[in-house]
C-alpha cells in the first residue's frame, strides 16, 4: 500500500495538513527582551496560513510587530492504514485458532 500519511510525534496522521496543524499547534509560545521592550513570539493559524507572529506585549494596547508565513515543517511519511493492517492480520490468527480449537474438540468427542 502506499505511503498516503505525514508521522509527527508517533502519530501517523491522514495527511499533511493535519500533521502540520498538529506540529505548530504543539509549538510553545515564548518571550524575549529588547532594551526596554518585550516580545512574545507564537504560531498562529490565520485563514488557514501557519504564520509567525511576533507581538509587542510591553505596550498597552499590545502591539502586532510581524507577521511571517510560517515554514512547512519536513515531515515523514507513513501509512494511515497500517495498526489497521497489524490488527486485522492479528484478529485473523487469533480466528483461526478459535475454529481450530473449536473443529479439534468436536472431533476429539466424536472418537
Amino acid at each position: 500500500m502506499a505511503l498516503t500519511g505525514s508521522l509527527f510525534g508517533s502519530v501517523c496522521y491522514a495527511d499533511l495538513p493535519s500533521a502540520t496543524d498538529a506540529f505548530f499547534a504543539s509549538q510553545s509560545t515564548f518571550t524575549y527582551q529588547s532594551g526596554s521592550h518585550i516580545f512574545q513570539v507564537s504560531y498562529q493559524s490565520i485563514s488557514g496560513v501557519w504564520s509567525v507572529v511576533t507581538t509587542e506585549i510591553s505596550s498597552v494596547p499590545n502591539v502586532v510587530v510581524s507577521t511571517v508565513q510560517a515554514l512547512q515543517p519536513s515531515l515523514s511519511s507513513c501509512d494511515p492504514l497500517s495498526g489497521w493492517n497489524d490488527g486485522l492480520l492479528f484478529g485473523s490468527l487469533l480466528l483461526v485458532a478459535v475454529v481450530s480449537a473449536t473443529v479439534y474438540g468436536i472431533i476429539s468427542r466424536a472418537l
